[in-house]
């Protein structure tokens, strides 16, 4: 689980689901609000509630890769 939250430890708290729905990809299911995934609409990223629809698959899957974060990419 991935948490940001450091007060409450769930708004921010999400399960990583390897392969939900497609192979070699990650889906994020909200702690907090169960049933509900982060979504790319557009340049944003949301919290939204799981629909049946393929759109809402790809929007809310995500290829995890290695990269140095932007600290270690400026030094």
């Amino acid at each position: 689980m991935f948490s940001y939250d450091f007060v409450s430890g769930k708004e921010s708290t999400f399960v990583p689901l390897q392969d939900m729905w497609f192979e070699g990809y990650f889906a994020f299911e909200s702690l907090l609000n169960p049933a509900h995934f982060i979504r790319r609409r557009g340049e944003k990223l949301r919290l939204q509630k799981y629909e049946n629809s393929h759109f809402f698959k790809e929007d809310s899957s995500f290829k995890l890769t290695r990269k140095g974060c932007m600290g270690e990419l400026n030094s």
